[in-house]
């Protein structure tokens, strides 16, 4: 897809390899950057997008990234789901839903094919409305669960990290008929 050398995993938080500290993010045991500069870097590749039509998008070639559950960090319930694609270019597109209002909530982005990281915003509001980027690596999303840093804003403390949680395509009633494990027992 992006001609990546290697893949990067990454944990967030102290003991991972990406964590703030007194305003300042540090990567694998370096101060990289102050938090508002990282805000604004995060802020500008999750808007580098192309302006790309309702028929263009049909026409491309979109690579299911999965279906998640999303839990805030130590929480063990979700009511929430994000469903993630992307497409050649590394543009992510999906939809954020909360179960207990039963709203659904666009999301885009884009994956930086330098650095994998893959940053995401919800479309449907305006920039000073909701300023929340979703952060990880783009193979992060490849794992049954994750975790993501979600930035509220450019302090250190608008930052959480939470954990998507893959969600399994649901069994066709061909396997809850016990056809498919009878034909499997047969090979």
């Amino acid at each position: 897809m992006f001609g990546f050398d290697r893949p990067l995993y990454w944990d967030y938080g102290y003991g991972g390899n990406i964590w703030y500290d007194n305003d300042y993010v540090y990567y694998d045991g370096r101060r990289t950057m102050n938090s508002n500069d990282y805000y604004d870097y995060l802020d500008d590749l999750s808007r580098d997008i192309p302006n790309i039509d309702k028929s263009e998008a049909e026409k491309m070639e979109w690579k299911p990234l999965g279906v998640f559950a999303v839990r805030r960090e130590n929480d063990t319930n979700s009511d929430r789901a994000m469903q993630l694609a992307v497409n050649r270019d590394g543009v992510i597109t999906g939809t954020y839903f909360i179960e207990k209002n039963k709203e659904a909530r666009p999301l885009a982005g884009r994956v930086d094919e330098r650095t994998q990281r893959a940053t995401w915003r919800f479309t449907d509001t305006d920039k000073n409305e909701d300023d929340t980027i979703f952060e990880t690596s783009v193979y992060n999303l490849t794992k049954p669960s994750t975790n993501v840093m979600v930035h509220f804003g450019p302090k250190a403390s608008d930052a959480e990290i939470w954990q998507l949680v893959r969600m399994e395509q649901p069994a066709s009633e061909s396997d809850t008929t016990g056809q498919s494990s009878q034909s499997q027992d047969r090979q």
